[in-house]
């Protein structure tokens, strides 16, 4: 899954784009810098083009014409040996291209008493080291290095209860909450600790969200009271559980708690719930975990644990069944199934998860709720269910740019939004009669894309007035990736008040 940002912009579509952001800064902050906005604009100007990598054909008579005389492997001058069709480990590899490329930049190899190439040549040197030293050719697939086992975000673990045992309840929004460390985002595996208390609540949360369980996604049988018929239903719940088949082992250590309540006179459902309760509280289901293959080197992961990967990043939650299906086929890896399962998963409400969890924390979108408190003295308007709707905005937006494969661009510049009534009357714009949510064409196109809605505007202004400083400083962090330095010392600050300072 992408979003596509158009390629093929000409030089006055690149000018176009540097005034849009620059009318669209200065309407964002009111007072923006003007060095500010000069630097913003900057950031999105012409950007070199990039290079087409030479053909080793091209290549191959100047490097045997200017190199291979010493860096051959008899001569091995310098302890380099060059050899273009087979450049060897990766690591090593660009160590070398690194050091060729700094010695034909200065000149210092040919030595001046070789003949010495055209600046023709010279640069067709640099430019093929240059990209050697940065990007060179991998001997085999590249190393993604371990995968760290990952826990259930507070998000993925409501959303996975919710489609495991049918509940509307979110028992995780009593956990405590999850880090997001330097990425920003709460499903950092980096960040998500299993402190004791988290353990306390997951015990409480497995046994509550039992209780109010849809029986149909709880009892497979419709009647049953056998060892044998409780074997059957734990395995069913525990593989949908753990996102993959349940192993034997597992199973028969489920079936024994199963027992051990039978014998302590519990019913057939007893013995089940406390089986289902220790699968609720099991590493296979608070973590997804991949199996460890480390000893088979580099190797691609098994459907199941692909299926996870993209239910939890598409959906935040887990696997359907449909999933599930095509990957007990071992069918996941083919490309074309991928393609027409990432369609349909992008195409299902529930990619709206995604959209929520991806946008609100990138845009920070979630401290409406606490960060974020304008004077209600002096704002009336400003009711719990408009900060709802300046919430929903961004997220549906979003939604919609994915469900359409819009371009990323449509993130800065475009002339719609989605909007429901309440917000289309705060906004001043007409003709939005109704609650739910739709695209609205705007006549000002300064109004669209994500630095201008209510939500950004909300976030970065104080309790009583707007902030030039904290919506520059916004935009820099979130939308450029440039965070400014810190300020002078001694700098000051303004008032968060609204009233006319002097001096």
């Amino acid at each position: 899954m992408h979003l596509p940002v158009h390629s093929n912009r000409s030089p006055h579509s690149e000018h176009r784009l540097k005034q849009i952001v620059r009318l669209r800064l200065t309407y964002f902050s009111g007072l923006l810098p003007l060095s500010l906005v000069v630097v913003s604009a900057a950031s999105f100007g012409p950007q070199q083009a990039k290079k087409p990598v030479l053909a080793l054909q091209t290549m191959e008579p100047i490097v045997n014409r200017y190199c291979m005389p010493c860096h051959n492997p008899v001569a091995n001058s310098g302890d380099v040996t060059i050899n273009l069709k087979d450049p060897g480990p990766l690591k090593e590899s660009k160590l070398l291209w690194q050091r060729i490329l700094a010695q034909v930049r200065d000149k210092s190899m040919p030595p001046k008493s070789f003949s010495q190439p055209s600046e023709a040549d010279r640069q067709l040197l640099l430019d093929y080291s240059n990209h050697m030293a940065s990007t060179p050719e991998p001997a085999g697939p590249p190393n993604p290095g371990k995968t760290l086992i990952r826990r259930l975000s507070r998000t993925e673990y409501n959303n996975t209860l919710r489609d495991l045992l049918g509940i509307t309840t979110k028992p995780a929004n009593s956990f405590p909450q999850d880090g997001g460390g330097g990425g920003g985002f709460d499903n950092n595996a980096d960040t998500l600790f299993l402190p004791p208390i988290l353990m306390e609540r997951y015990l409480t949360a497995a046994g509550d969200a039992l209780t109010s369980a849809d029986p149909a996604k709880l009892f497979s049988l419709k009647s049953g009271k056998s060892t044998a018929d409780a074997t059957i239903e734990i395995k069913s719940f525990a593989s949908r559980a753990f996102r993959r088949p349940a192993a034997t082992e597992e199973v028969m250590r489920l079936v024994n708690l199963f027992n051990v309540e039978r014998k302590r006179g519990g019913s057939y459902k007893d013995g089940l719930l406390l089986a289902y309760k220790a699968i609720l509280v099991s590493p296979n289901f608070l973590f997804r975990t991949e199996l460890d293959t480390s000893s088979q080197g580099i190797h691609p992961i098994k459907d199941y644990e692909l299926a996870s990967r993209l239910s939890y990043f598409l959906w935040a939650t887990m696997p359907d069944a449909e999933l599930m299906q095509v990957a007990a086929k071992n069918r996941l890896h083919n490309d074309e199934i991928l393609k027409q399962q990432v369609d349909r998963m992008l195409s299902s409400p529930k990619s709206r998860d995604f959209a929520e969890s991806f946008a609100s924390q990138w845009l920070h979108i979630r401290d409406l709720d606490g960060v974020a408190a304008p004077d209600r003295s002096k704002f009336p308007a400003y009711s719990d269910t408009l900060k709802q709707a300046m919430y929903r905005e961004p997220i549906e937006f979003f939604q919609t740019m994915i469900a359409n494969n819009a371009p990323l661009t449509d993130w800065l510049d475009c002339n719609y939004t989605i909007l429901n009534d309440e917000l289309a009357k705060h906004c001043g714009i007409d003709g939005v009669v109704g609650s739910e949510w739709r695209r609205v064409d705007l006549k000002d196109r300064r109004r669209g894309g994500v630095i201008t809605m209510p939500a950004v505007l909300t976030l970065t202004s104080y309790p009583r007035r707007t902030s030039p400083v904290l919506r520059g400083k916004w935009v820099l962090e979130e939308i450029l990736g440039s965070p400014p330095p810190p300020p002078p010392p001694n700098a000051g600050g303004l008032s968060a008040e609204d009233a006319v300072q002097s001096g």
